[in-house]
C-alpha cells in the first residue's frame, strides 16, 4: 500500500504496517462507538421522565433538588415544563424514586451494551441506540 506522508512524499509500507494501521483505524472506530454509548447514556439519563402525569427532569441539580424535598417531608410548590405543581410528601418520595431508578437504568443499560460491544462490536450509532433503548425498556 502506498500512503502520503506529512510532507507530501509517497511511502510503501509493509503488511505488518498495513496491519497495524488497520487495527488502529478500527480502534480508532471502537472508541467513537464506546464514547457515543457513554453519550447516549447521559443524553437519556438527563432527559427526564413522566411520574404520575408529572414530567420531571432528572439532571443532576433537579435530582439534588428531589432529594431536599423529600427531606422536607411537607407538601411543596414545583416547577415543570408547563408550569407549577403542589405536589405531596408521598408524591415527591414517589418521583424521586422513580428518579432514582430511572438513573440506575440508564446506568445498567450502558454497562449491557459496553459489555455486549467488547463481545461484538457495534458497527452503526443506530445499532447503539437500539441496543441501550432494548436494554432499558427490558
Amino acid at each position: 500500500m502506498i500512503k502520503i506522508d506529512e510532507n507530501g512524499n509517497q511511502i510503501t509500507l509493509t503488511q505488518s504496517e498495513l496491519d497495524e494501521y488497520n487495527a488502529r483505524t478500527t480502534d480508532y472506530e471502537s472508541y467513537a462507538i464506546t464514547n457515543h454509548i457513554k453519550l447516549y447514556r447521559r443524553i437519556k439519563e438527563i432527559g427526564g421522565i413522566t411520574v404520575g402525569g408529572v414530567t420531571v427532569q432528572t439532571d443532576t441539580e433537579t435530582r439534588a433538588s428531589l432529594l431536599g424535598a423529600v427531606q422536607l417531608n411537607a407538601s411543596i410548590d414545583w416547577k415543570t415544563d408547563t408550569g407549577f405543581v403542589t405536589l405531596t410528601a408521598q408524591q415527591i418520595s414517589d418521583i424521586a424514586t422513580a428518579v432514582g431508578q430511572h438513573v440506575q437504568k440508564c446506568f445498567s443499560s450502558e454497562k449491557a451494551v459496553t459489555e455486549t460491544h467488547a463481545q461484538t462490536p457495534y458497527t452503526s450509532i443506530t445499532a447503539v441506540e437500539t441496543a441501550f433503548d432494548n436494554a432499558y425498556n427490558s
